[in-house]
C-alpha cells in the first residue's frame, strides 16, 4: 500500500471578476479621462470674447465629463453608477486642471521674465476696466506681494473647483442619460 500524501491547504476560492472601481488605479478610466481632458484643453484654447469664452468653458467642462463616461463605457462595456460617473468626471477635471495650470505657469514665467508680473497684471486691469474707480484700488492692493500671492492662490483654488466639479456633473448626467439607452 502506497503511503498517503498529506493534503495541502485547500485551493483559494476562485476570483470573482467584477467591474473595476473607477479610480486612479483603473487604466481604462485614466485613459478615458486623460484623452477627454486633452480634448477639453484643446477646445478651451479657441479665441473667443470673454463672456463667450466663459460660457464655452462651462459647456466643454460638462461635455468633457460626459464624454469620459461615454469613452469608458465604449472601451470596457461596463455600465457605471452615478458615483462612478461622478468619479471619472472628477478624474477628467483633475487632468484638465493640471494641463491648464501647466500652461498658466509657463505663461506667468514668460511674462515675469520680461518684467515685473505685478506691473503687467496692473496694466491689464487698467486697460480692461476703463475708467472704473475701483480698479485703482484693486491695483494698489495687488501691488503688495502678499496680496498678489493670495490672489494667485485664490484664482488657482477657484480654477480647481470649477474644473473638477463641472466634469463631475457631466459624468453624472451621462450615467443618467445613458442608463435609459441600456
Amino acid at each position: 500500500m502506497p503511503p498517503e500524501v498529506p493534503a495541502g491547504p485547500p485551493p483559494p476560492p476562485p476570483l470573482v471578476a467584477g467591474p473595476l472601481p473607477v479610480d486612479f488605479h483603473n487604466g481604462k478610466a485614466i485613459r478615458a479621462a486623460l484623452f477627454t481632458a486633452s480634448l477639453i484643453f484643446f477646445f478651451s484654447t479657441l479665441p473667443l470674447p470673454f463672456a463667450a469664452a466663459l460660457l464655452w468653458r462651462v459647456v466643454i467642462l460638462v461635455a468633457g465629463g460626459f464624454l469620459s463616461v461615454v469613452f469608458y463605457r465604449r472601451w470596457t462595456g461596463q455600465a457605471l453608477t452615478i458615483k462612478s460617473g461622478a468619479r471619472i468626471g472628477w478624474i477628467t477635471g483633475i487632468f484638465a486642471f493640471v494641463l491648464t495650470l501647466l500652461v498658466l505657469t509657463m505663461a506667468m514665467v514668460a511674462i515675469s521674465s520680461d518684467g515685473d508680473l505685478i506691473t503687467v497684471w496692473s496694466e491689464q486691469m487698467r486697460q480692461s476696466a476703463g475708467n472704473d474707480p475701483g480698479v485703482e484700488q484693486a491695483v494698489e492692493v495687488i501691488k503688495q506681494p502678499a496680496s498678489f500671492a493670495l490672489l494667485i492662490l485664490l484664482v488657482i483654488a477657484i480654477l480647481f473647483g470649477v474644473t473638477t466639479i463641472l466634469p463631475s456633473l457631466g459624468g453624472i448626467l451621462a450615467v443618467k442619460l445613458l442608463k435609459k439607452d441600456g
